[in-house]
Order: C-alpha cells, then structure tokens, then sequence
C-alpha cells in the first residue's frame, strides 16, 4: 500500500505484479488520489475489502500469474458493483479487453505503455462518473425509503381504521397488539421499514393499491380464524419458516420464564435485520408470509396473558434484542393516533438524515 494517509483524496487502488509498475503509479498520482497498491489480485481484494469505503477507483493489469485483470475485475464488480473498474493492457491483450467494456465488466481501458496526461483524464472522467452515480444512489435511496414509510403508514392506517370499526372479533386485543408493536418497534427498524412498493414502481398506483387491498384482507382473515391460546400460538411459530427472497430457513425457539417470552431466531447467514423485517410482514410485506402471520398471532396471545416478548438472535450471537414489546399495557386505544403520529415524525427525521 502506498500513500494512504490523506483521507480527504479519492482513494484508489492499482493491481499490478510489476513492483516498478507499482512505484510509478504511486509516486504519479500520489498528489490527486489515496493510492492503494497491491501486488496480485488476492491482496487486491483484500484490500478492498477492508478500504472499501474509502475506495473510488480500481485499476487492474490484464497480465499477472494466478489472476488476470478480467477475473479480478470480475470479482470486484460481484463484491463491489458500485465501483469503477479500469483494465491496463498491453496492444496484445487488446481484443480481451474490449470484450470486457462490451459485456459491462469495466468501465475503460488504458494501452500499456501510458500516456500520462490521457491516463490522468481517464482516472478524473471516472471518478466524476463514481461521483454522479453515487449522488444518484443516494437520492434514489432517499425515494426509495420514503416511499417505504407511505407504504408502512398506509398499512398501520388501515389496520388500526378497520379495527376501531369494530368488525372484527377480538378487536381491542388487535389495536392493543398493534399498539405494542409499534411502542417497540427499533430504530433499525427506521431506514427502509417496508419491502413492499414493488408494485407501485413497475406498475404505478393503481397496482399498489391492489396489492394493500390483498394484504389487508389476508392479515384480517388471518386474524378472525386465529386461535390465540398461547400454547398453541407458541406451536405454530416453532414450524420452520423459509425466506421467499433467499430460500434460508428460519427456526424460532420460543422460551417461556415467568411473565416472558424470548424468541431466539436463527438464519443461515445471520441476518438479524432480515428476520426482524420477516417477523413483522404484517407491516412491510407486500404479501404477509405464515411467519408474520403467525408472529402477530404470538404477539396477540402473549399480550393477552400479561407476558412481554423479546425477539433475540440466537444463543451467541453479538447483536443485541431485535425488538422488545411489554407485556399488556393498560393504556387507552386512544393513544394509538398520537403514537401513529409520533412513529411518522421519527421516519421523517431519519429519511432526512436526523
């Protein structure tokens, strides 16, 4: 590594097995760029991805043992598509490379030897272009998360309408589960609330709508043919669950000790997030899965025996309890819409960046 003190200049990194090739790059862009240098493609990657933060720019020679440029490059773009890939090549290696900018594997490539002027041109195109698509993420980020929130509120709204209607059965005990899960739902929980939406971008409003009808309807026949003793509750959320979107299975264990209940989960890859967001799909799914739907029915019964449910990683795990609802509060359903609008005025703070 070469240069890597200056922390308010693009970083870059140039792969090269050539140690005078190495040199010269660092000592020729020391003065514009961070200048992170490795020998092979394996320390390449390590580097990044230990720096990848910091990271605008990989440049990569085409010939080096073990790794060519074109399977480095490659590697990069799968762990870290975001970046801006450059191929350095000798005339010989010409026809490789310009397949590698026809399938969207990099973004350029430089004839070996460089000119220095062109070369510097190229790496300030590319870091402008880096800097354009990484404005544009960030705004489609923000579009992204807000629309997230109109679809979650959207949700709680038309819940919390229907039961207040008093159509249902159980309905206090539906609001008062409601109540507990927003009182407890995290700041993780803040950033992108809800995986739904899907339809609204593809196929505009008209869709989306549909989509929440269906969602609505099935929560709420969910809930009229619940049985919410709690054993049986208890029974039902044991039952292995799959991710629709990753195929992973998903255990919960569900412990009982005195007035509470924890709920240790376990993914194959250790997702926490992922679990929580599958825990409460009557949120944020676009179509509720049997595990929100059985989650709800938990949280439903535990509420109505007086016992808090904490929702954990499991045993061994550094995260800390992913959500936490006390036991049956005492409070009015009246203050549902004052804790509905406290919950909106926090998710606005955090898609502004508060």
């Amino acid at each position: 590594m070469s240069n890597t003190d200056s922390p308010t200049l693009p970083g870059i990194l140039y792969v090269d097995d050539e140690t005078q090739a190495l040199k010269y790059f660092a000592m020729a862009f020391k003065k514009n760029y961070r200048v992170f240098t490795a020998d092979n493609g394996k320390t390449g990657l390590e580097i990044l991805d230990a720096h990848h933060s910091e990271i605008s720019i990989i440049v990569s020679d085409q010939r080096m043992p073990e790794m060519t440029g074109v399977d480095f490059l490659s590697q990069v773009r799968a762990r870290h598509p975001s970046k801006v890939r450059i191929l350095t090549t000798a005339y010989s290696d010409l026809e490789s490379a310009i397949r590698s900018v026809n399938e969207g594997k990099i973004y350029q490539y430089v004839t070996k030897p460089w000119d220095l002027q062109d070369f510097k041109m190229v790496l300030k195109r590319a870091y402008d272009y880096h800097s354009i698509l990484s404005e544009r993420d960030q705004l489609m980020g923000l579009k992204m998360s807000t629309l997230q929130r109109i679809i979650l509120a959207d949700r709680l709204k038309t819940l919390t309408g229907v039961a207040h209607s008093g159509c249902i059965k159980e309905s206090a005990l539906f609001i008062d589960t409601l109540l507990g899960i927003i009182q407890g739902l995290p700041h993780s929980f803040d950033l992108n609330p809800a995986s739904g939406g899907a339809a609204m971008l593809q196929h505009g409003l008209a869709k989306f709508m549909k989509q929440e009808r269906s969602a609505n309807a099935q929560i709420l026949k969910s809930w009229q043919s619940a049985d919410f003793e709690l054993e049986a509750c208890i029974a039902a959320l044991s039952t292995p669950a799959t991710d629709a979107d990753t195929s992973e299975t998903i255990q919960l264990t569900v412990e009982q000790t005195g007035d509470s209940l924890t709920i240790q989960c376990s993914i194959g890859t250790d997702k926490p997030q992922q679990v929580l967001n599958q825990c409460l799909g009557i949120l944020c799914e676009a179509e509720p899965s049997p595990l929100a739907l059985n989650f709800f029915q938990l949280l439903a019964a535990a509420r109505h025996a007086g016992k808090s449910v904490t929702l954990c990683p499991k045993a061994g795990a550094e995260d800390s309890d992913l959500l936490s609802i006390s036991a049956q509060s005492n409070e009015d359903a009246e203050h549902l819409e004052e804790i509905l609008a406290k919950l909106y005025d926090r998710w606005d703070s955090a898609s502004l960046g508060f």
